[in-house]
């Protein structure tokens, strides 16, 4: 049975979360603003494309700051097609990308060792999702 109800949820949840970085950076945060400046740095625009429920989540790091948009038709940079549980898993810390894009549970399309080189800065974020999750009386998603 999947993590999420429906896409209304996984927007609320993942999505959400993407929405509260780009709010605590704005509020110059010290946990989150040298990690969100790197990805800001990059400039690339990425989509997830969640499976099950489907949901698209564009975040677009060209724009100062990031942009979060859903199901937008902008054309990224970079694509991650995955099952929306693969997708908290991951920012939860549980899901080795490079064994995940081997096993093709991740499906990954753009400059991919691009997207591996900014990795340990994305794990950054981890343990605020989980935080994040824990704050909001989503304990059961840990």
């Amino acid at each position: 049975m999947p993590l999420f109800k429906d896409a209304d949820e996984a927007k609320k949840i993942l999505g959400g979360f993407f929405i509260d970085l780009v709010e605590r950076r704005k509020k110059d945060d010290p946990a989150i603003s040298k990690p969100f400046d790197v990805l800001n740095g990059t400039k690339l625009t990425v989509v997830f494309d969640l499976r099950d429920p489907d949901l698209k989540i564009f975040i677009d790091c060209a724009a100062k700051p990031i942009e979060i948009t859903f199901d937008d038709n902008k054309k990224p940079d970079a694509t991650f097609i995955v099952d929306a549980d693969i997708g908290h898993n991951f920012w939860i810390g549980r899901v080795n990308l490079a064994k995940a894009l081997v096993k093709k549970d991740v499906v990954a399309l753009g400059p991919v060792p691009k997207l591996l080189k900014i990795l340990p800065t994305v794990r950054k974020f981890h343990p605020i999702y989980a935080k994040y999750l824990e704050d909001n009386g989503w304990d059961h998603l840990i």
